[in-house]
């Protein structure tokens, strides 16, 4: 039985040594059996990882798809034996079908001790909390760089409701030394956000955000906003690791105090405005694809507005050749934050403030070809250089 291997990444090795009852081919169409794996966290931190099997050739029409959960403390090595196991537990409807079945053997483990309950009281009531700073510095002759980072979080989700709360302090102060001057900069970040959606059915939920946030880079003291919200799936929700499109459409008042007279000559003001978000992602044997559209519009002046979009795919055009596109590009005309004090020629140059600009876009590319033997069983980890790969010295 030949089978191809898609999105298993720093698993594929691993499943290539455990599972060995099967040949790996490099391309799908080569295969008999395609077999996608799609991973996404719940709402203890754990991830829900499911697997798609597709037959092909003789086995064209047999389809499956089998899922299993992780504990958000699990270990990587627990993870990757229920893969395994679950991969195997696939496979068996095809090698039934084929001799091999006649050198399968079935245990079946029983399990220890009471089976649990249906319902589980969960005595967090479905609450998860989260803790991470994070504090670097790096130092030079004529360079000193700290960055100090906070996040706090508190989730519940459930099939029915979804409450994210976060928080993120930033602080990032550098020194540069020159023969002439030394250049010192302080940027600092305050972030917070509370959402809440309730799930109405299977392809539509509403919610309302709310944020509050301060900047030195975007010249904001204090920014508080709410923004009720209704979102359509055209796809079930169910089918989320497979495909979605959705459409996301909000109205939004947001109260703004700044640290500096604007070009507009505020210090604070009060603004209305909508916002629509198209978003899809669909996961395919060929590839995957995504994208992203969103408009701002501000009920004051429909001139102050904004356009961003972002994309990518990720392309299999035939056996053995996979391009890879990523672009993002925004229209922007809502910088109303520009301080009418103009920015040093320093702090341009180390984008301590944000500066005027009508657009900003982003784009990378690149492929990969691969050839020679069809089949990739074998596993060789000698010599491995893991993440550091081969460096110049």
């Amino acid at each position: 039985l030949t089978i191809f291997l898609d999105e298993f990444r720093r698993y594929e090795n691993y499943v290539k040594k455990e599972v060995t009852f099967v040949n790996y081919v490099r391309d799908p169409k080569q295969a008999q059996v395609y077999v996608l794996f799609l991973s996404r966290e719940t709402g203890s931190g754990g991830r829900e990882n499911t697997l798609y099997f597709a037959g092909q050739k003789e086995f064209a029409g047999i389809n499956d798809t089998l899922s299993f959960i992780t504990k958000p403390l699990g270990t990587e090595d627990i993870r990757r034996r229920e893969l395994v196991k679950v991969l195997k537990i696939g496979l068996m409807k095809y090698i039934a079908r084929t001799p091999q079945r006649n050198n399968i053997i079935i245990n079946y483990k029983p399990s220890i001790g009471e089976e649990l309950p249906e319902e589980v009281k969960d005595k967090w009531n479905y609450w998860v909390f989260n803790i991470s700073p994070d504090f670097n510095y790096r130092a030079e002759e004529s360079y000193k760089n700290l960055e100090f980072n906070c996040r706090l979080s508190s989730n519940r989700i459930t099939e029915n409701w979804k409450i994210e709360l976060f928080y993120e302090n930033e602080y990032q102060e550098s020194e540069n030394v020159t023969p002439e001057k030394t250049y010192r900069t302080i940027r600092r970040t305050n972030t917070f956000q509370g959402l809440i959606v309730k799930s109405i059915n299977n392809n539509w939920s509403a919610g309302v955000d709310t944020r509050a946030n301060s900047s030195t880079r975007f010249n904001t003291r204090l920014s508080l906003s709410v923004a009720p919200a209704i979102e359509y799936n055209i796809f079930p929700y169910s089918q989320s690791t497979r495909r979605q499109l959705r459409f996301l459409l909000s109205l939004w008042a947001k109260n703004v105090q700044y640290n500096e007279e604007t070009i507009f000559y505020k210090k604070s003001e009060n603004l209305f405005g909508t916002s629509l978000r198209i978003s899809e992602s669909i996961y395919e044997k060929w590839g995957n694809i995504w994208s992203s559209l969103e408009g701002i519009l501000f009920f004051h002046d429909t001139g102050v507005n904004r356009l961003e979009f972002d994309g990518g795919i990720n392309y299999r055009i035939f056996e053995g050749l996979s391009l890879r596109i990523r672009g993002e590009i925004s229209l922007i005309h809502d910088q109303l934050f520009l301080p009418i004090k103009e920015s040093t020629p320093e702090e341009i140059l180390l984008r301590v403030r944000q500066l005027k600009t009508n657009w900003e876009y982003r784009i990378s590319f690149g492929f990969n070809y691969r050839f020679g033997s069809k089949y990739s069983n074998i596993v060789n980890p000698r010599f491995d250089r893991g993440r550091r790969g081969y460096r110049f010295r």
